[in-house]
């Protein structure tokens, strides 16, 4: 959810191409459990590993990148928070 993700180069941007292309896969894959890290130089847990893909789904939808006020990015920092 950093500030880069509202670059164009994907359309519309590249946080909502990547919202889409997340509940496209989820949906795709409908018996599984999923879980949501956000992230930019921090993370947080937005939803621990669930079958209600919903309710996942939503959270999806409504990330942004006002959900964290820290920039850059620290791709370290989703994969440390997932192997929790």
């Amino acid at each position: 959810v950093s500030k880069s993700m509202l670059s164009d180069d994907l359309y519309p941007n590249r946080l909502e191409f990547a919202k889409k292309r997340a509940i496209e896969f989820m949906r795709s894959f409908n018996q599984a459990r999923f879980g949501i890290v956000a992230f930019s130089s921090v993370g947080f847990l937005v939803s621990p590993l669930s079958d209600d893909i919903p309710t996942v789904e939503y959270l999806v939808k409504n990330l942004n990148t006002d959900s964290l006020n820290q920039k850059g990015t620290d791709l370290m920092t989703p994969l440390e928070l997932a192997k929790k």
